[in-house]
């Protein structure tokens, strides 16, 4: 009979590294979440990118028209023709670019979930969770949310606290086990039956070198844990400094949108008292959609920042517990 402490032990071992067998699944469910919303916020920017380009190319060509007619009729000069030209080029090479970029994040999206472009078609995809996203929770809650549920760390855990299961068996095992077993035994040309009775010699010497090994090994899970955690730790600071920043850089172009935006309006009112021609409106216009252009790249750039906090903590924002930060 195989000592129950013993047993006992073995058992334990095997349930916490059949635990962090299954996170090692959950970290790579996690990896494919994270690529695949990376991959669709390039895509939802890119198409939001096209459509403004799209419009500004029309303007701008618009713009040039208009600003031709000034030339042929002698109330402009070459170079105001020349620079109208060249902002419709531009905007015509940007809207190119852009369809590359949609191309490009449509390809990285069916990478990200294992399906061939064709099936993208087929998909339905709401792109209006980035339009309102979720407030991020204090430094705290995210601190404690990364140490106690992120996903890489509780595996570490598990497979130090399996290490610490295998140093058990190791030091229960150093104790001798008797076995005893049925035994038919020959005596003198007779058959008798008699117990057999088994006993390790030696034991506790015998196991001093499997109990160094596990006790090196319950060290070395120890401080890779502890590396992890540090690593995790940093990893979070460093993503709250990039939230930070792009709220900032948010803040900007919101401020500058709302110029070109009061801009636009005060020159349709020239435009309706007399004191504003077409041209006036057109450049109002491409002013505008310029900084709608820089306002989502800003909004795309607080998006990937949030992801890179949730992959700090290895949750979604909104499934993060705790309270919320406060603007100043």
């Amino acid at each position: 009979l195989t000592g129950e402490s013993v047993r006992e032990a073995r058992i334990e071992r095997a349930r916490l590294l059949a635990d962090a067998a299954l996170l090692d699944e959950a970290d790579a469910a996690w990896a494919v979440r994270s690529g695949a919303q990376r991959a669709l916020i390039e895509l939802w920017s890119a198409n939001a990118e096209l459509a403004l380009l799209d419009r500004l190319v029309v303007t701008t060509l618009e713009a040039q028209a208009v600003m031709q007619k000034r030339y042929d009729l002698g109330a402009a000069d070459a170079l105001e023709l020349t620079q109208t030209r060249t902002a419709a080029a531009q905007a015509e090479s940007r809207y190119v670019l852009a369809e590359q970029r949609q191309i490009r994040a449509r390809g990285d999206l069916a990478q990200a979930l294992a399906l061939p472009l064709s099936a993208l078609d087929a998909l339905r995809i709401d792109f209006t969770a980035f339009d309102e996203p979720v407030a991020v929770p204090a430094m705290e809650a995210l601190r404690a949310n990364a140490t106690l549920d992120r996903i890489d760390l509780r595996r570490a855990l598990a497979q130090h606290a399996a290490a610490e299961a295998a140093l058990t068996v190791e030091l229960r095992a150093q104790y001798p086990e008797i076995r005893i077993k049925p035994g038919l035994l020959w005596d003198q040309g007779a058959t008798v039956w008699s117990l057999g009775a088994a006993l390790p010699l030696f034991a506790a010497q015998r196991q001093a070198g499997p109990i160094a090994e596990a006790v090196a090994r319950r060290d070395m899970a120890a401080q890779d844990f502890l590396a992890l955690q540090s690593q995790a730790l940093v990893a979070l600071d460093h993503a709250r400094t990039r939230v930070k920043a792009a709220e900032l850089d948010i803040d900007g172009a919101e401020a500058e949108h709302d110029e070109a935006r009061l801009q636009m309006t005060r020159t349709e009112q020239r435009y309706a008292r007399g004191d504003a021609d077409r041209l006036d409106r057109l450049l109002a216009r491409v002013r505008v959609l310029e900084a709608d252009i820089r306002l989502l790249y800003a909004r795309q750039r607080t998006l990937v920042s949030r992801l890179a906090l949730e992959d700090a903590v290895q949750r979604p924002l909104s499934a993060l517990t705790g309270p919320t930060e406060t603007a100043p």
